[in-house]
């Protein structure tokens, strides 16, 4: 019995649709909850454990209020991003576009007075890019080594230097930043949310366990304290650098938006993790409450131990997926200067050189004084 998969295309009013067998189907529904993973996971990072903090700094009204307000304002800049990709791609007859492609493309066909801007909005695009994602993935390396310091010198009892413990993540780092495909990267975001979800569940125990609102809980914080509010807030939930990559990896990309779609679901997760820990966390610890809420989970109990474990675990499998937007827009420059025989060689150092490159960063910034980024002692 001979199988027929006929896959027919054709072009209606720009549009490309695709007639597909049910078996491609069933593989596309596949591909969608790794795409949701890959957007979960995106957003789901060390600003979440922040985002009690961020509710001292706003009050838990105005706090509370505001998470959701901010959340509903992304999610709606998002749509709008990946609308407009959509409209130009049909304008210009492209099948998808990036994030900097759809910034240069919206100058070119805007007002004529904003076209010769079209080029520099790309770039620009392009570099606060990949410094806000290779930043961020600094970030994420000096978080895992300081949770599992915090347990190794608990048990050791010996003040061990951070820099070790950096340099004991180089090998994960640098294996990390190998995946060149957002479809292999998939099954590393599945474990973070996974271990991320058990490390939540955790943390609301401690947060639910006993709680006792203390007196000093505000309901609005001063106005001197909003924008470390909403700088907290939007740090946590920026992640619409991978939105575009994502989209574009997806067999069927109508699937990212509509109503169910994998933004909606994804941001509304995202959303109403935000709320929670952050309203709860600072009604559990007051005004006491650290940068981040891990720190002020106990360390010598079993359950506060395997929190950090497990948290930690997820913001280092979320790093290759960090560090994919400023790799993506630095492998297009170099691919277009390179000759196509040594492309595979230049991918894999360059690939090394930006993951060593994070590493040495926070070794020399961990040997000066004030050393703490983000919150997080180094």
């Amino acid at each position: 019995m001979i199988r027929l998969r006929n896959e027919v295309f054709f072009l209606l009013q720009g549009n490309y649709n695709i007639v597909e067998s049910s078996r491609e189907n069933c593989v596309s529904r596949c591909r969608d909850f790794g795409a949701l993973a890959n957007l979960l996971k995106s957003s789901l990072g060390t600003g979440i454990l922040a985002m009690p903090n961020a509710i001292k700094n706003g009050g838990v009204l105005f706090g509370g209020i505001g998470t959701i307000i901010i959340g509903l304002v992304c999610a709606h800049c998002v749509h709008v991003l990946v609308r407009s990709s959509h409209v130009l791609c049909r304008k210009t007859k492209t099948p998808q576009m990036t994030y900097a492609e759809t910034a240069e493309a919206a100058f070119l066909n805007g007002p004529k007075t904003l076209r010769p801007f079209s080029n520099a909005s790309r770039r620009f695009v392009n570099a606060a890019l990949a410094a806000t994602h290779g930043g961020g993935s600094c970030v994420y390396v000096v978080f895992v080594a300081t949770s599992i310091k915090q347990i190794v010198d608990y048990y050791s009892g010996v003040d061990i230097p951070i820099r070790l413990y950096i340099l004991t993540l180089v090998p994960a780092v640098l294996l990390l930043g190998q995946i060149r495909s957002l479809k292999y990267m998939a099954p590393f975001s599945m474990v973070a949310n996974v271990s991320i979800i058990i490390g939540f569940v955790i943390i609301l125990y401690y947060v639910f366990n006993g709680i006792q609102i203390p007196q000093d809980v505000k309901l609005v914080a001063s106005v001197g304290q909003w924008p470390n509010f909403f700088a907290t807030v939007l740090f946590a939930i920026e992640g619409i650098g991978v939105v575009m990559p994502v989209e574009n990896s997806m067999q069927n990309p109508q699937h990212f938006l509509g109503c169910p779609s994998v933004l909606n679901i994804s941001m509304s997760v995202v959303v109403s993790l935000y709320a929670v820990i952050g309203v709860f966390g600072y009604l559990k610890y007051g005004e006491g409450v650290r940068a981040s809420i891990t720190l002020n989970i106990p360390v010598e109990e079993i359950p506060g131990q395997l929190v950090k474990l497990l948290v930690a675990l997820a913001v280092l499998f979320t790093y290759g997926l960090q560090l994919f937007v400023p790799l993506d827009i630095i492998l297009r420059v170099v691919k277009e200067r390179c000759s196509y025989k040594y492309q595979n060689i230049a991918e894999t150092l360059l690939r090394l050189g930006i993951a060593l490159l994070t590493s040495k960063l926070l070794l020399v910034f961990s040997t000066r004084k004030p050393r703490k980024l983000f919150g997080l002692e180094m």
